[in-house]
């Protein structure tokens, strides 16, 4: 059948290059004229396989409204067919989500939910990837010592199973986490070994991670010059891949630097085009 095709064929191919930008914009209108076929025709587990490969890409864009449309059908469906590696990816991007729109509360208790269920599961890999969005979530709201445990240990599993990414990930925001309570010196350290396998695996989604948060401990030592280039280096990736949390993020720390640097104009001009 057409539409058999058609979904096995998105699925596949988004799985495949889930890094790849570039090609997933090329084929966005077919993945999601993919998605709209899984949504209505019922198909569960095609819908559960393709939103989860290709929400990630969602994200990035900020399509925030149709990853949730997406994310919440695949949590039914997941519930449905009884998928349990379905159901805790499903908890782990609605978290990830809501930690973006900064609703803390419901992040943590996605998270939770999912955490639960990776432990009953026994997988390392998605435990790791919900401790890590704990542990950012903790971050935000302030609970350092706390969100500290879950990253470690999120790392120790992620150097346990030689997950590179995941590491990069983990240890950009203990670095943040460090910067936080004060601790520049160990923030840097953090930083500097996540920026190194980030540019290993050419995760570019990670690079403007790091690139921003090793900027931003760096402008706390003094070394200015030295953290605009991070930014801007950041910021041209962040541009190429159209991550847009990333680009006003980072349109905001180079406005700020150049304010400290009192470059008022040019730092105006990052300001706006940042809130844009």
């Amino acid at each position: 059948h057409p539409h058999d095709r058609l979904l096995h064929f998105a699925s596949t191919f988004t799985e495949t290059h889930l890094m790849d930008y570039e090609l997933l914009d090329q084929e966005s209108s077919l993945i999601l004229c993919a998605l709209e076929a899984a949504s209505t025709l019922e198909k569960q587990q095609e819908l559960v396989r393709l939103t989860c490969a290709f929400v990630p890409f969602l994200l990035l864009r900020g399509n925030y409204a149709l990853a949730q449309r997406y994310l919440l059908g695949t949590q039914q469906a997941a519930l449905a067919l009884k998928n349990s590696e379905g159901l805790v990816t499903a908890y782990l991007y609605l978290g990830d989500l809501a930690g973006k729109q900064g609703d803390y509360t419901q992040s943590q208790d996605f998270l939770e939910k999912g955490l639960d269920l990776a432990r009953q599961i026994g997988n390392a890999e998605p435990i790791s990837a919900l401790l890590s969005l704990l542990g950012r979530s903790l971050w935000k709201q302030g609970n350092y010592p706390q969100a500290a445990t879950f990253l470690q240990e999120g790392l120790l599993l992620a150097r346990q199973i030689g997950q590179t990414q995941r590491m990069s990930e983990l240890l950009a925001t203990l670095g943040a986490v460090a910067a936080s309570m004060g601790n520049y010196i160990q923030s840097e350290i953090y930083l500097e070994e996540g920026l190194q396998l980030a540019r290993q695996t050419e995760d570019r989604k990670q690079l403007c991670t790091l690139l921003m948060n090793l900027g931003a401990t760096i402008t706390e030592l003094g070394r200015y010059e030295q953290a605009y280039a991070y930014f801007e280096e950041g910021l041209s990736i962040a541009r190429q891949i159209g991550y847009r949390e990333w680009m006003s993020a980072l349109l905001c720390n180079l406005g700020a630097v150049a304010t400290l640097q009192g470059n008022y104009v040019q730092a105006e001009m990052y300001q706006r085009e940042g809130l844009s």
